[in-house]
């Protein structure tokens, strides 16, 4: 799994998200939230929307693009979308976007990659974020 999470984690507390803090998004199909990701966990509902849209058995789909193993702390099944092992690029990235768009994971759906601020409406900063938010963009 990913080595940096602790740092990952303070970066996300330095910059948390008030409740009536502004909040800009704008995904730039740059594909980098889909590149050096080893923490792409995906739900049975997940499974089952990826399997319908390739037309596989969700089977199929966990032995073709997933690894499952047993959460260490919870002791639970977890099951990640197994990254492509010289890049650590999700394997469904084809040509800088998602192949999968229609049917991406939650995980996916709730990356997020930067936050904008606005300093008394003047020079906005641009604070980088690497975390997950609670709540699904798709």
């Amino acid at each position: 799994m990913d080595k940096n999470i602790n740092a990952k984690m303070a970066m996300a507390e330095n910059n948390a998200i008030g409740l009536d803090d502004e909040f800009e998004f704008a995904c730039l199909a740059c594909g980098n939230c889909c590149r050096n990701r080893e923490d792409l966990l995906v739900t049975p509902y997940d499974i089952f929307r990826i399997a319908k849209y390739l037309q596989m058995s969700m089977k199929e789909v966990i032995e073709k693009y997933c690894e499952v193993y047993i959460g260490d702390d919870s002791r639970l099944p977890v099951v990640r979308i197994k990254p492509k092992i010289h890049n650590l690029v999700c394997p469904f990235l084809k040509k800088g976007l998602c192949g999968i768009q229609e049917a991406k994971p939650l995980i996916c759906g709730i990356y997020v990659k930067k936050r904008i601020m606005q300093s008394n409406g003047k020079n906005p900063v641009v604070s980088w974020l690497f975390l997950h938010l609670t709540l699904h963009n798709s």
